[in-house]
Parts: C-alpha cells; structure tokens; sequence
C-alpha cells in the first residue's frame, strides 16, 4: 500500500501537516508548505516533477487517545435560567 514517495522517503501526504483537500475540483490535494495544488497526491506530484521525494514532510501531531481506564468526567448539574430582568432597564435606572 506504500507508494513510490513514501518508499523512497516522501512520507505519507495524508500523514503530512501541510496537506489540505480544496474545494477546486480539477486539483483537490495541496500542500500549504510548497503552495500548490493538484490533482495526484502532491508527494507523487513532486517526485514526477523533480525526480527527488518530497523533503518538506512533517507528521501531523494528534492529540493522545483517552485511556479506557481513566474516570468519567464528573457530571455537572444544570445551571438555573437567568433571572428576567423584564421590568428593569439597567440603562434608565
């Protein structure tokens, strides 16, 4: 399942913090870091181009898993509805 790029040390587009989907459906992959768009994977678009893997790839930070064993936050009780304040103008007081 590995492409050519990714073999070859391109990373993973999908993978990558700098790859976007656009809304332009003649090219629906970017990449923000080298500022273009395309309708193949920018990875593959970049070593077709230049024969050379991407060097700009950088693994997207994902925010930890929650731990199964961890407590339940605890519940929190609704909170009153507002006074009216119908009668009282704050403004003309």
């Amino acid at each position: 399942m590995d492409s050519d790029a990714t073999r070859k040390g391109g990373g993973d587009c999908l993978t990558c913090r700098f790859f976007h989907v656009t809304w332009d459906p003649d090219h629906p992959r970017g990449c923000r870091a080298m500022g273009f768009k395309s309708r193949l994977m920018p990875s593959q678009q970049v070593l077709q181009a230049s024969g050379e893997p991407c060097l700009l790839f950088q693994s997207r930070e994902r925010a930890p898993a929650p731990h199964s064993d961890q407590a339940d936050p605890p519940e929190l009780s609704p909170e009153p509805p507002p006074s009216s304040s119908r009668g009282r103008l704050s403004r003309f007081a």
